[in-house]
């Protein structure tokens, strides 16, 4: 009986389990702004009514007073219109009505994991460790990603089998070697050629097609950063301390075929925020994945000697 595949990262191969979530770009909404007129919306002009005009003749060595507007009051019939006029050198202001802004929820844990996705795929490469439970099955898997090369060693225990696995990426060449079980669990190799191969290198091209994908997956940086692609509606969790550094919790969650997704991104709350850590929980699997030495330079060693893989050889 095959052990249930966790080989990975864990993290980048949920992803394959539910479809990829889409995320509206922040956003706001503004009230129209603009003087207010008396009648109307902010920003409308009122309906101006019939001008009626009133000429008083006023005998010669008369003499006329003007009143300031400030100290009377008049009160203007309906359907008249007044004039006011405004001496020279006298400067109007417009005062506009105010604007209101909201923001989207979420949009702030949209603009902290966009800025963490930007500063991890700018890094030269990184460290990682994964633990994984899942009932009575473990895993336990650690490498290093860099730009175009990586490697990852795994280890699963429990009460469905164990096995070993070591994996290096050199460019487009993947090179992987384990034991009996652990060829047979996750290259699926027939029994025969699992045990002719255990202990030797193996040779993977793109061409070995889901196999090469799944075990590339997570070994170079963008590849890695994928799998902080937050699925669901995104919330900013309060600052906290994680292994003595002060972080922010990024939490997603969905349900999509009778499955709940649930990751938390943890990020450095000062500085560039880089990953720190990313939980997942989905289907009954939990992960812990850590992540360390950002902009370290990954550099492999190439196996000298290997057998490439050939179709015959699957199960």
């Amino acid at each position: 009986m095959k052990t249930r595949r966790l080989v990975g990262p864990l993290a980048a191969s949920l992803s394959f389990l539910l479809p990829a979530a889409s995320y509206p770009a922040p956003a706001s909404w503004a009230a129209p702004s603009g003087p207010a007129s008396a009648g109307g919306l902010p920003g409308t002009s009122p309906t101006t009514p019939p001008t009626t005009t009133t000429t008083t003749t006023v005998p010669p060595g008369t003499s006329t007073t003007t009143v300031p507007a400030s100290t009377t009051t008049t009160t203007v019939p309906p359907g008249t219109s007044t004039t006011t006029t405004v001496p020279p050198g006298t400067s109007t202001t417009t005062v506009p009505a105010p604007t209101t802004t909201t923001t989207l929820p979420g949009a702030r844990a949209q603009r902290l994991l966009a800025s963490a996705i930007s500063a991890a795929n700018s890094q030269r490469g990184f460290t990682w460790r994964a633990t994984v439970r899942a009932g009575r099955q473990s895993e336990v898997a650690s490498g290093q990603s860099g730009r175009a090369y990586g490697t990852q060693t795994i280890s699963v225990a429990g009460a469905g089998g164990a096995f070993k696995l070591s994996v290096v990426l050199a460019g487009t060449k993947l090179f992987v070697e384990g034991d009996a079980a652990g060829l047979q669990n996750v290259l699926n190799l027939n029994a025969t050629v699992a045990k002719q191969q255990a202990g030797k290198w193996i040779l993977l091209a793109p061409a070995a097609g889901p196999v090469y994908q799944a075990l590339s997956a997570g070994l170079t940086v963008l590849s890695a950063t994928s799998a902080f692609d937050m699925v669901g509606s995104l919330q900013v969790l309060p600052e906290r301390t994680l292994a003595g550094r002060g972080v922010l919790g990024i939490r997603g969650k969905r349900a999509a075929a009778g499955l709940s997704l649930v990751q938390t991104l943890f990020v450095r709350a000062s500085g560039r925020p880089l990953p720190v850590e990313l939980v997942t929980s989905v289907d009954g699997l939990e992960e812990h994945m850590g992540f360390a030495d950002w902009g370290r330079r990954v550099q492999v060693v190439q196996p000298r000697h290997f057998a490439p893989w050939q179709k015959a050889w699957a199960a």
